[in-house]
């Protein structure tokens, strides 16, 4: 199994919404998409950050994720306005 990790910062007092919107818009996105497993959130409350993770069967379907019906516009329009700065995505590590 591999995962993608997204770290954000968002606006001081928008770390509900943030995470409201990414649930919403992150997990639905990733349905239907060959090799994907699922998604968590963790969030930071008093440092108002959070950790998106998307788990894949392989290091490929990972890298190779194509566009969802919709996907780049709804999970980037998700949290218009929240972020404190661009996220920011490490590469994908397997928990092999």
């Amino acid at each position: 199994m591999y995962a993608g990790i997204v770290h954000s910062s968002v606006k001081r007092g928008s770390l509900e919404e943030a995470a409201k919107a990414w649930r919403e818009a992150a997990p639905p996105a990733g349905e239907g998409q060959p090799g994907y497993k699922g998604a968590l959130l963790l969030v930071e409350p008093g440092k108002d950050t959070m950790v998106g993770i998307g788990l894949w069967e392989s290091k490929r379907a990972m890298r190779t994720l194509g566009p969802a019906p919709d996907h780049g516009d709804r999970t980037r329009s998700s949290g218009a306005g929240l972020m404190a700065c661009s996220p920011k995505s490490p590469q994908g590590k397997s928990t092999r």
